[in-house]
């Protein structure tokens, strides 16, 4: 029985390979791999599935391949109240590499996670790190050296808050009337 999984175990990794060296003649393949969430795997299957991308007029098309277009039910007196779903009509391969792809970019790749960041407003309330509350309500719970800083470029959108926010404390400080402590130059 162990024996028959090693091989199995081979034949696995032979196939990945033939699949690489396959993969590895087409041009797109090169473009696919530089695309956040695009590893060897889901772009082998992307490529096997959309084939020559030359094909297709626009992104639309790809969509419609994949099952990713919206469709919705307008037959009878509820037609105008009918809700777009994703039609699931197309391949369902192609749908399931784009849909890990989407996954994995979202939660490991630091560019996609800021900007899903930027979208929200507001403050953070709680903040979990390995499973513990590290930070809650304004309080830092979490004991010195669990965990570690990474540094980053600050984006202009979060400048100009910070810039804005600032101005509205310094305002809020100063009483009306009271002369400021910068000086305007001539």
């Amino acid at each position: 029985m162990v024996e028959g999984l090693r091989q199995i175990r081979e034949m696995i990794k032979e196939t990945e390979g033939k699949i690489q060296e396959l993969c590895e003649q087409f041009p797109e393949y090169e473009y696919l791999l530089t695309i956040p969430g695009f590893g060897p795997d889901v772009s082998a299957k992307v490529l096997g599935v959309i084939g020559d991308p030359d094909r297709f007029q626009n992104g639309k098309q790809v969509l419609k391949l994949a099952g990713l277009d919206l469709s919705a039910d307008r037959s009878g007196r509820d037609s105008d109240i009918a809700i777009p779903e994703i039609s699931k009509r197309g391949k369902a391969d192609l749908r399931y590499a784009l849909y890990q792809a989407a996954l994995i970019a979202s939660t490991r790749n630091q560019d996609f996670m800021r900007y899903e960041g930027m979208r929200l407003k507001g403050w953070p309330e709680y903040t979990i790190l390995r499973g513990k509350v590290v930070f809650e309500k304004g309080k830092v719970l979490g004991e010195p050296g669990y965990g570690r800083y990474i540094k980053r470029p600050v984006s202009l959108h979060c400048q100009k808050n910070c810039i804005a926010h600032r101005a509205e404390r310094i305002a809020s400080r100063q009483k009306p009337g009271a002369i400021s402590k910068e000086r305007s130059r001539p």
